[in-house]
């Protein structure tokens, strides 16, 4: 891939480099203080909207110390860059949970979401699916973890899914289905719970290019049960996902992030490995173009 940037000399400081197809961007700590005291502009480290809607993904690591606080500082700078950032920023905690005590295993356990079950995958997603207007992107990072063997990132991008045309111009593509938030969720969610609902397809078309809107478990029931063959679509196509040798794995580590242009490509989270002391947390942001 042939990069092309005004400011050579920044970019060669930085370090912007290809990762598994992926534009990989290297920032050191004096290039993190000049882009957080605004002596330093996205455009001169080559990150930006265009790139974003180009490649699908960009990683960002950092090769630093930040604290938390410095990490979302950062987080932030690069997310205005790609749009505008939606004012609720997520943070997520996964900690050790003992699937002994009977309150883990029973129904407190199923409160849990995915985002936060250290030992379940998070299979491959678009954020927002329950939204009207799902976000164009979302930007993560990691702001802390300790003995957090796995969890590693997961993505899939439209473009490399070997199956995607296939589900894509099926009649089942196009099938208004009903998004919610799900039940076991809205405790944790309130102020959303009572608007978070949508009627939108599966895929769309957009400037000659599918865009997908897939989140397995936020399908009502109600649209499942309308039509078995609907169901059965659903179930084919998130075992295509899961089964694809396109997706792309990436380990962050403290400090690192990633973006993703959320209508183009599915991102997840490999599970854990068990440990009593496990604990991380990532905190997102999502926006539009």
């Amino acid at each position: 891939m042939k990069l092309s940037f005004p400011f050579a000399s920044r970019l060669l400081s930085t370090g912007l480099r290809m990762d598994c197809g992926v534009p990989e961007l290297h920032l050191n700590d004096a290039t993190v203080r000049q882009l957080l005291n605004g002596t330093c502009s996205t455009m001169e480290i080559g990150f930006g909207k265009s790139r974003l809607m180009r490649c699908g993904l960009m990683l960002v690591r950092t090769n630093t110390s930040l604290s938390p606080t410095t990490i979302e500082k950062l987080l932030t700078t690069l997310g205005r860059a790609i749009g505008r950032i939606v004012p609720d920023v997520d943070r997520s905690l996964v900690q050790s949970i003992d699937l002994r005590d009977p309150l883990v295993s029973g129904s407190q356990f199923a409160l849990r979401s995915l985002a936060d079950d250290p030992y379940r995958a998070m299979p491959l997603h678009t954020d927002g699916a329950f939204d009207k207007i799902p976000p164009d992107w979302v930007g993560l990072a990691k702001t802390h973890e300790h003995q957090a063997g796995g969890g590693e990132t997961l993505c899939l991008r439209l473009d490399e899914w070997d199956d995607c045309e296939r589900f894509a111009v099926s009649p089942y593509a196009s099938h208004p289905v009903r998004w919610t938030l799900p039940r076991q969720t809205r405790g944790f969610r309130p102020r959303r719970a009572e608007s978070d609902c949508s009627v939108a397809p599966i895929f769309e078309r957009d400037c000659e290019r599918w865009r997908i809107r897939f989140a397995r478990h936020c399908i009502s029931q109600e649209t499942l049960a309308q039509s078995a063959d609907f169901g059965d679509y659903v179930n084919a196509l998130e075992q295509s996902l899961i089964s694809s040798i396109r997706k792309i794995e990436v380990r962050l580590n403290i400090g690192d992030m990633y973006f993703v242009n959320n209508r183009r490509v599915l991102h997840g989270r490999n599970r854990f490995q068990p440990h009593r002391e496990l604990s991380r947390s990532v905190i997102r942001v999502r926006g539009q173009f």
